[in-house]
């Protein structure tokens, strides 16, 4: 293991600002058609998180919060640590965008004294058993995985997330 410069785990030195983390460098790219393989680079990481995009209906301020995410998840590479600040960023992000999503759904359940979609135990499993009129579920230990990360550096991570809840023609609009 090569020597550390700085402390890792503390406010780094001015110096060494822009050097990243070598927990960020450990990653290698392989090219697919020969074979060989490379240290990832800033510009690989950057590569990654830009082709994460949002279509141009999403409401600005679910854009700035996916933009939050998006940043911190850049400075991860100078900072391990920022990894699950970023994952929680995404899945505070992905709360907000599904309550504008399904507000009227939500206000429904409510006004109906139904379940709510945040919580895992309402109570009411005979209307909280349809993937059509309910969220919960949809991910599994993200709580959990927010405060007690995995090895791994990526909060986007490659699982399925899906919902039957909404269809494209339920978009908000952007006037």
């Amino acid at each position: 293991m090569m020597e550390q410069k700085f402390d890792l785990e503390r406010l780094r030195p001015s110096e060494y600002v822009c050097e990243p983390d070598p927990r960020s460098t450990m990653y290698v790219r392989i090219d697919q058609t020969n074979g060989t393989s490379r240290p990832i680079e800033l510009a690989d990481h950057h590569e990654l998180i830009s082709a994460y995009t949002l279509h141009a209906g999403v409401p600005q301020e679910i854009v700035l919060q996916f933009e939050t995410a998006r940043n911190v998840y850049l400075y991860a590479w100078f900072v391990y640590r920022f990894y699950p600040v970023a994952e929680h960023q995404c899945l505070a992000c992905l709360e907000l965008a599904l309550r504008e999503r399904l507000k009227e759904e939500i206000i429904s359940l409510n006004e109906a004294g139904g379940c709510s979609f945040v919580s895992t135990n309402c109570g009411m499993p005979s209307a909280c058993a349809s993937p059509e009129k309910t969220v919960i579920g949809l991910l599994p230990g993200s709580c959990n995985r927010g405060a007690h990360p995995g090895p791994g550096p990526s909060p986007f991570r490659r699982t399925s997330v899906s919902a039957r809840v909404a269809s494209p023609q339920r978009l908000p609009s952007s006037n």
